[in-house]
């Protein structure tokens, strides 16, 4: 719980940054400039939103680690799975097939 050399938000603004410019990089080159850059460009626009909110989770999570041990973190950061499914269930409807939910049990408890 020392003092770090960094700091948190620019190393997960970074991160972010750097995965965009890789993207963007790889399609546009691979696919040849044109509609195919447009297109991710579209796509990026309508990611914003999820992609805003994964930006304030890695900041959470740094804020975390900061404040708790690791084997604390990681049970809650695993959690995150199950509490996911779960609210897929309950609010988006969807069904999971028992092996699904094997697999999920197995997941977060191993």
């Amino acid at each position: 719980r020392g003092e770090s050399d960094y700091v948190p938000q620019v190393v997960v603004l970074t991160i972010e940054v750097a995965k965009l410019a890789v993207c963007a990089a790889v399609l546009c080159v691979g696919e040849g400039f044109g509609p195919v850059c447009t297109g991710f460009l579209r796509q990026s626009a309508q990611s914003a939103v999820p992609a805003l909110l994964y930006l304030l989770q890695n900041n959470i999570i740094f804020f975390a680690l900061s404040r708790i041990d690791a084997p604390t973190f990681q049970v809650l950061y695993q959690s995150k799975i199950a509490l996911t499914a779960l609210l897929s269930v309950l609010m988006l409807g969807r069904r999971l097939s028992a092996r699904q939910w094997l697999a999920l049990l197995l997941l977060t408890g191993a």
